[in-house]
C-alpha cells in the first residue's frame, strides 16, 4: 500500500464489545495458526460502514467533527452475529444478521460523507451492503480455504450486542487501530 505524507488512511466502522471482539480475534488466530491466514488479524474485529480512504492530516478536525455531528441524535439498536460464511473461496467472514437499523446507518452514512466531505465508498458502489466481520481474507489460499471451511461450515456461533457508537479507525503503516469513537 502506497503512502502518503500529507495525508492518512481511514475506515469507519461498528466494533463489537471487548469480549466479543476477543473472542472474535481468537478465530482470527486459528485461522493465522491452522490456514496460514494471517491478515485479518491486522485491524480489530469490525463490521465496515465505509471503506478506506485518505484524508489529508490537516483537515482531521473536519473528519472528526463531521462523525460527532452525524452520530449525534442516532439511537443505539441491537446486533447479532450468527455462524460462518464465506465469498468464493477467499473470505471467510462471521454472518450478520440482516438488520434495519444498520442498513439504515450504512445508507445514511454514505449519503452524509459524500455530500459533506466528498468520500465516496467506491468498493460498494455498485454492489449491496453485505455486512459482516471477516476472519479470514487476502492471503486464505484455495487450498486453505478448502480445509477450513468443512471446519467452519458447521460450527455455531452467536453473539449479539448493542451497537451505540461507531469508531473511525486509522492505519498506522502496519496495521489498524481505532482513531476515535463517536457515541449516538
Amino acid at each position: 500500500m502506497k503512502y502518503r505524507e500529507d495525508a492518512s488512511l481511514y475506515f469507519i466502522a461498528v466494533v463489537p464489545p471487548e469480549g466479543i471482539a476477543t473472542e472474535i480475534n481468537k478465530i482470527k488466530e486459528d485461522f493465522a495458526i491452522n490456514y496460514r491466514s494471517k491478515y485479518a488479524l491486522k485491524a480489530p474485529p469490525h463490521i465496515t460502514l465505509h471503506m478506506p480512504f485518505w484524508w489529508k492530516d490537516d483537515r482531521a478536525d473536519e473528519l472528526i467533527n463531521f462523525m460527532q455531528n452525524f452520530n449525534m441524535g442516532k439511537e443505539a439498536f441491537k446486533l447479532q452475529l450468527q455462524n460462518f460464511n464465506h465469498f468464493g473461496k477467499r473470505v471467510i467472514y462471521v454472518d450478520v444478521e440482516k438488520n434495519f437499523y444498520l442498513n439504515k446507518l450504512y445508507n445514511q452514512l454514505a449519503g452524509a460523507i459524500r455530500k459533506s466531505l466528498g468520500i465516496t465508498n467506491q468498493a460498494y458502489k455498485d454492489r449491496p451492503f453485505h455486512p459482516h466481520m471477516t476472519v479470514a481474507f487476502k492471503d486464505l489460499r484455495p487450498g486453505e480455504f478448502n480445509n477450513a471451511w468443512p471446519v467452519y461450515a458447521d460450527k455455531k456461533l452467536h453473539y449479539e450486542f448493542k451497537v451505540d457508537h461507531t469508531v473511525l479507525l486509522k492505519h498506522d503503516g502496519q496495521i489498524w487501530l481505532p482513531h476515535s469513537h463517536f457515541p449516538f
